[in-house]
């Protein structure tokens, strides 16, 4: 069984009780996420991004955030909205773009506009939590919990626990946690990834490989 993450951080047995029956099974590849150049070294001189994933739960979190941009540290420095596709239609249409404000579906050059953003407000999901660690942007987590899901809040939790994001549970999701969270993140240094292994997808390359020599 291979395991996209690392034991140094979430051991598999933390999400699932059973593995210590089949630990002699197990191999962890790392991560899996994207090659990129290394974050860069001065102060990132982007606005703020809030995305959130595919967008079909996404509304919530984006017309907090539009409400906690003027009760932030970061009011006066352009905003940039992602919806994703899914957003639905009526979400989307209920969203106004104040002066300073920018809206989009989606950005093929996301990662790029990541990268050079002041700070990141988002989900937790794990292709976007990858992309923070990757570009050494700064973030303020806020994991979905609806509909009995954990996945999000667990990883939220243990990267808070290092001190790698600020988190905000969604129940408490409101503009003056959320800019209280943004000041504090911003105040905190860039999300160090030292330690965390990112190579997963060479590693599971290889692991396939033994696999396949052994057989």
């Amino acid at each position: 069984m291979i395991v996209h993450g690392d034991p140094t951080l979430a051991p598999f047995s933390a999400s699932f009780p059973g593995a210590g029956a089949i630990a002699d099974k197990i191999r962890y590849s790392g991560y899996v996420a994207p090659v990129c150049a290394a974050a860069p070294d001065v102060e990132p001189t982007g606005g703020v991004v809030v995305s959130v994933g595919g967008g079909a739960v996404g509304g919530p979190l984006l017309r907090v955030a539009l409400a906690a941009r003027p009760l932030s540290s970061l009011g006066d420095i352009p905003w940039r909205l992602v919806t994703g596709p899914n957003l639905p239609a009526e979400e989307r249409r209920a969203l106004t773009a104040p002066a300073g404000v920018t809206i989009d579906t989606f950005r093929e050059d996301f990662r790029g506009i990541l990268r050079n953003a002041r700070l990141s407000i988002s989900q937790a999901g794990y292709n976007t939590v990858m992309d923070l660690m990757i570009t050494g942007t700064r973030g303020v987590l806020v994991p979905f919990n609806r509909h009995d899901e954990t996945e999000q809040e667990q990883r939220a939790a243990l990267l808070a626990e290092r001190g790698i994001f600020q988190v905000l549970a969604e129940p408490r999701l409101t503009p003056e946690n959320l800019a209280a969270a943004i000041d504090r993140a911003v105040a905190g240094a860039p999300p160090d990834n030292a330690g965390i292994d990112l190579n997963g997808a060479a590693k599971t390359a290889e692991i396939i490989a033994e696999f396949a020599s052994s057989r």
